[in-house]
């Protein structure tokens, strides 16, 4: 159950500068579970104007390509998944901001996993795609005025990406009831340990008619990701093992007789495959005693 988030205080908003910046943080906070006074340093009076446009220090979000570099090699040692990687590999995810590597997309070998493609920006920052139209930068902004935390960021970040894995996240796609206009809304959610929700209208008829593929409503409930195997050598045959023609015995092999005494249960009881009689040697033999060589002289 998510903990109850602590009473956001009724500060008013700041007098300068957008708004979405002030309710951005309110809440983030209140999805975290923290305090708002921690995370704005501002008060109740807000940022000044000039901070909306000052990025002070960009490099102190660096640390996000060490993050998501980590969580890419996480998932590719944990989860049976296909990695892309190149330029222009989602041109969507690109436009407007410049590379300062090539991008990567990890996709699980079960269709119905969500992928998750993530763009690196030089800013540094970075720009993610969770299954077909689900993106998220972080940070969002980088402004002064937003003080974003990097770990904040980072933990947010890794509670999306375990919500994908775990196939906690889905994507909702539909219509509107309007019979003359074309647009509709797009719901994206992640739930299990960390839960967000987002709805965003949709008033470009082309991009809809795509995303939608003639349907009026397209429900994706993606699954879990397949796990990889830990060991990918051979793996040996299921059930138990083979029985043979031959009994291992504390002293020695002895062979499967004819008067070898059985369970008189027959039914639904495998019988022994026929294993020709090797030429054997004395050692097993000679390792036992070796062993047993004391209590066998008393």
């Amino acid at each position: 159950m998510r903990a109850a988030s602590p009473m956001i205080p009724n500060w008013p908003p700041p007098p300068n500068g957008p708004l979405i910046h002030y309710w951005i943080r309110l809440i983030r906070a209140d999805a975290q579970g923290a305090k708002v006074s921690g995370l704005m340093r501002w008060g109740p009076e807000g940022p000044p104007e000039e901070a909306y446009s000052r990025v002070t220090d960009a490099g102190r979000f660096a640390p996000l390509h060490d993050a998501a570099d980590e969580t890419i090699a996480r998932l590719e040692a944990d989860y049976d998944v296909e990695r892309d990687e190149g330029w222009g590999l989602d041109e969507e995810l690109e436009k407007g901001m410049t590379c300062a590597r090539p991008t990567v997309k990890l996709s699980p070998v079960d269709p119905d996993a969500a992928s998750i493609t993530v763009v690196f920006s030089d800013f540094p920052g970075l720009n993610l795609r969770f299954g077909r139209w689900r993106t998220e930068l972080f940070p969002v902004c980088g402004c002064d005025a937003c003080d974003d935390s990097v770990d904040d960021l980072v933990g947010e970040l890794t509670m999306m990406v375990e919500s994908v894995t775990a196939g906690a996240f889905r994507e909702v796609v539909e219509r509107s009831a309007a019979l003359l206009t074309l647009d509709g809304w797009l719901e994206t959610e992640f739930s299990g340990a960390f839960w967000q929700s987002s709805r965003d209208y949709i008033d470009d008829s082309p991009r809809l008619r795509r995303m939608l593929g003639g349907r009026r409503r397209l429900v994706l409930d993606w699954k879990p990701w397949p796990r990889r195997e830990a060991n990918s050598g051979p793996q040996p045959p299921p059930g138990f093992p083979r029985l043979t023609n031959e009994v291992q015995h504390l002293v020695r092999v002895l062979p499967w007789e004819i008067d070898t005494v059985t369970s008189p249960l027959k039914s639904g009881v495998r019988l022994p495959d026929y294993m020709p009689r090797p030429v054997r040697s004395g050692r097993s033999l000679q390792v036992w005693i070796a062993r047993h060589r004391r209590s066998l002289g008393s």
